[in-house]
């Protein structure tokens, strides 16, 4: 009871008090042939490491769960505790704390190296086994194998979790019990980054079995401002958000794989974008030159929109320019195939 009523609280303190500048409606609408056949709604919010909210589209006090773009900021965990000093962890292995990977096999080398390291192996590993990217599939069932759990694209985020662990001279078997100190401690962090109470924010099972989190989109955004202004960062996790920056400025790889969007758009921008997504169509981007974060949900979940909604907000900000960013071309207006290959139909954002 008393929780429900701090929510409640919270919730409308927010929505009272948050500086919510109202865009105009983001929409991404699907194209065929000149017919709109669909349209995604966009809640998207861009804060400043101070706060200030810059832009603002549907309920950003709306509590939505981040799910995969949680990763950088459940890196802060192990980041801050030393893991990769105390092991000799590599900066490309600190990377995929944050991965959603493709399972191709310098992610799994890279997952299996940390557990290496840390005195473990892949029986550790709580987030269960599926099958990867097609290529890294298709090199599985050429050699006769089955994928182990290494393959799970959440596996470097499990695989820093249980660095924390015996860093902290914690349990590993139950690493992803709610009441942990490692989730406790995740959630601490969480709250103190995006500046909500910890008894507000909402928990749940990710597909991997750890425990993740709700919290309004604008909590989000503050968050990833946060991380990429670490001298606006909470006491003693400033280190750990340029550490987490850097890592996945410099290993974009790590963070998605071949071709994967995230990958792709820290790469084009040189790490001036630092960009993680999440399922049901979640985005969260930092971008540390300007001080900003990014949280931004499509609403129905149809991830499709996700990409280019969150790179349509950053050209409407003046932060890119898709002129010079020729390359993206297919993630800013994603072109609609049918089965010969012929361009039918397109997303297009508008705000």
């Amino acid at each position: 009871m008393a929780r429900a009523v701090a929510i409640g609280l919270w919730l409308i303190r927010y929505i009272e008090e948050a500086p919510h500048m109202r865009a105009s409606r983001i929409t991404a609408e699907v194209i065929r042939c000149g017919f709109t056949e669909s349209v995604h709604d966009i809640i998207a919010c861009v804060r400043d490491a101070e706060g200030k909210v810059v832009l603002a589209a549907g309920d950003i006090s709306r509590p939505a769960m981040p799910r995969s773009s949680l990763k950088p900021l459940q890196a802060l965990a192990p980041q801050a505790a030393g893991v990769v000093d105390a092991f000799g962890l590599t900066q490309r292995e600190a990377a995929i704390f944050c991965g959603s990977h493709h399972g191709e096999s310098f992610h799994v080398e890279a997952v299996e190296s940390i557990l290496r390291k840390i005195g473990l192996d892949g029986s550790a590993l709580q987030c269960g086994s599926h099958w990867p990217c097609e290529a890294a599939s298709n090199e599985l069932r050429s050699r006769g194998e089955e994928p182990r759990a290494a393959h799970n694209n959440c596996s470097g985020k499990h695989a820093g979790m249980l660095a924390y662990c015996v860093r902290m001279g914690l349990d590993t078997h139950t690493y992803l019990d709610q009441q942990h100190p490692l989730q406790r401690q995740n959630v601490k962090n969480l709250a103190e980054m995006a500046d909500v109470p910890p008894e507000a924010i909402a928990v749940g099972i990710d597909g991997c079995a750890a425990p993740t989190f709700g919290l309004p989109i604008e909590g989000m955004a503050l968050a990833f401002a946060r991380l990429g202004a670490p001298d606006a960062a909470p006491e003693g996790l400033a280190g750990a958000c340029r550490d987490i920056v850097a890592a996945m400025a410099a290993h974009p790889e790590m963070v998605a794989g071949t071709n994967g969007s995230c990958t792709r758009i820290m790469a084009a921008t040189k790490g001036a974008v630092i960009v993680k997504s999440g399922a049901e169509a979640f985005s969260a981007m930092s971008i540390p030159g300007h001080r900003l974060g990014l949280a931004l949900k499509v609403v129905d979940g149809g991830f499709r929109a996700s990409v280019p909604a969150a790179l349509a907000c950053l050209c409407s900000l003046g932060i890119i320019c898709r002129a010079d960013l020729g390359e993206l071309e297919d993630l800013f207006e994603p072109p609609i195939h049918n089965c010969r290959g012929d361009v039918v139909g397109r997303i297009a954002v508008t705000l």
